[in-house]
């Protein structure tokens, strides 16, 4: 399954019903807000209800259904808790598939962090209102095309929505056109409001009749879209195999017999990482002489845009170089993906960590996107036996099919 986050926004001309939509959508995100609150705080104090030693002595202090157990202290079954406190303090208010969705994803969220949680090294969550809101398959009604032939309009809760694709540099117009046609399968998804920079052209200024607010941006509706892709019908050879190596010259090296493949280059990554870097260090001096008095975040606006773009880079780098190994794979007509040891790599090659091309990105997370694009595919991946880095997902292993 994937998610695509896809611009919308209400499909309604009349400007007093369009208001009343934004109304109507600001409502329920604040009230899905306070509700993921709600359950948070409710799963916390479940967990913790042995510390309230002055209550009553009366009181059981054993998290079951009475039903099931004369200690118990619930009503109901602990796993229903938060469904049954959402149906009783928003029925009415919040529909009840969002309440459901929301149940699932806060305590699934609480579940993953409750020992960190436990032990005192992280805070329980705080939701925002950027929080998404979520819903359904089955709330996501009347898809259909748009008049430009291009966007497509469907409807949430009744409330009228058109995508804005634009340039759909991720061609999420085929992948809705397929989802529609029953190629693909929509799942729960959710949709978010958030305040974004405002769009400018190509010169860096802010395009005419933007409404933007005090702190210049710009608020947006985006549709978190969950389609779930089937797998290929790709049928390799399973005595064709391919060896790619992450060397210190190319982020990836691959061999098949003997044709071979080199994916990326030393020059042109180093050379836009260092673009990132040295523009980053100049605004910083830059910033030197800029005028205060109207707050440090704004002083720094500037340096705050800059701040993820080289791990964005590195992201999309990655996810790029992967794509092509699977793709070459395919050509090959191969069936298994067998990936060399990157720490043998680096013995040979006797250089010192901070002459490596790839440091920044690391052989264990590139390792994972290739086994994740390979499993879409059906290509059995073998993965060498290492020792992962420490806080690094393991990857020494034969992972069969990959997952």
């Amino acid at each position: 399954m994937i998610t695509r986050r896809i611009e919308v926004y209400f499909d309604e001309k009349d400007a007093t019903k369009k208001s009343e939509h934004w109304s109507t959508l600001w409502d329920w995100i604040y009230l899905v807000r306070k509700a993921a609150n709600h359950i948070q705080t409710h799963l916390y104090v479940q967990d913790n209800i042995c510390d309230f030693f002055y209550l009553t002595e009366g009181l059981q202090l054993k998290l079951a259904d009475q039903k099931a157990d004369s200690y118990g202290m619930f009503v109901t079954s602990p796993s229903n808790t938060t469904y049954q406190l959402l149906s009783e303090k928003y029925k009415g208010q919040l529909k009840m598939s969002v309440a459901s969705m929301l149940k699932q994803q806060i305590s699934a969220c609480y579940v993953r962090e409750k020992a960190d949680v436990l032990k005192g090294e992280r805070s329980i969550r705080n939701y925002k209102k950027t929080i998404p809101m979520p819903f359904e398959k089955k709330d996501l009604r009347n898809w259909h095309i748009a008049e430009d032939n291009r966007n497509f309009c469907f409807t949430l809760f009744g409330l009228p929505f058109k995508t804005r694709l634009g340039r759909d540099r991720s061609n999420n117009e085929l992948l809705i056109q397929r989802a529609i046609n029953g190629e693909y399968s929509i799942r729960g998804s959710s949709i978010q409001v958030k305040k974004v920079d405002p769009p400018k052209d190509k010169e860096g200024n802010i395009l005419p009749k933007v409404k933007m607010d005090k702190n210049g941006k710009v608020t947006k509706i985006f549709l978190l879209l969950v389609v779930d892709i089937p797998n290929s019908n790709y049928k390799g050879d399973e005595k064709i195999s391919v060896v790619a190596h992450l060397t210190p010259q190319f982020p990836i090296m691959a061999y098949c017999g003997s044709k071979y493949i080199e994916i990326g280059s030393k020059e042109q990554y180093t050379y836009r990482r260092r673009q990132i870097q040295f523009t980053l260090s100049r605004l910083k001096k830059d910033l030197t002489y800029c005028n205060g008095g109207k707050g440090r975040k704004k002083k720094l606006q500037a340096q705050e845009r800059y701040k993820e773009k080289e791990k964005n880079y590195i992201k999309t780098q990655m996810h790029t170089y992967s794509r092509k190994l699977i793709d070459w794979v395919k050509t090959c007509n191969a069936k298994t993906l067998e990936l060399a040891d990157f720490n043998e790599e680096v013995k040979k090659a006797k250089l010192k960590p901070q002459e490596l091309v790839i440091r920044e990105w690391g052989y264990y997370g590139l390792s994972e996107l290739i086994k994740q694009k390979a499993s879409r595919e059906g290509i059995y991946v073998k993965i060498p036996m290492a020792k992962a880095p420490k806080n690094s997902p393991s990857d020494a292993e034969e992972s069969g099919f990959a997952e």
